[in-house]
């Protein structure tokens, strides 16, 4: 299994939008230019998806211009399924494939589901304040795709949280 560094703000950040909202809801997820795979640094809402009821749908010319930023790279994205489908989709492995293919330098894809939404308003408040670190990763079922096997997921485990 996959031990990941993702910092505090990026889980706070991702249980304020995704946690509060309804299925089918997303945004990115960042790392620094040049740090390693596993580490995600920040979560970018993406206010300006399409979504429906089953279906979430970056705003792509956005996340291109998300991704351009100097000191960036994209690790994935993270969205909302319907209560009970905690794993990919077909239609999630198809986008991450398409990624894979614009990108020749992308080595994986972080993938992670929320299928309970929205977060209890307990656990939002203590989001608001920087707690509930260990309970908000434990609401994220958290997947990394490889490109040599993109048919596959693999769970990962939040090995470290960051300040």
């Amino acid at each position: 299994m996959i031990d990941l560094d993702v910092s505090a703000e990026t889980l706070c950040d991702i249980a304020l939008h995704i946690g509060a909202g309804h299925a089918e809801r997303g945004g990115l997820l960042l790392g620094k230019t040049g740090s390693p795979a596993e580490q995600i640094s920040w979560y970018l809402a993406d206010e300006r998806s399409e979504c429906s009821s089953v279906t979430y749908s970056p705003d792509v010319r956005w996340v291109g211009e998300v991704v351009s930023t100097p000191g960036v790279v994209l690790r994935g994205f993270v969205h909302s399924h319907p209560r009970g489908y905690r794993t990919p989709s077909p239609g999630d492995l198809r986008y991450v494939e398409e990624w894979f293919r614009v990108n020749p330098s992308l080595g994986c894809f972080h993938l992670p589901i929320i299928d309970r939404v929205p977060f209890r308003r307990k656990l939002l408040r203590k989001a608001e304040r920087g707690e509930g670190l260990a309970e908000i990763a434990q609401s994220i079922s958290w997947y990394v795709i490889l490109r040599e096997s993109p048919e596959e997921w693999f769970r990962c485990n939040i090995g470290g949280v960051r300040a």
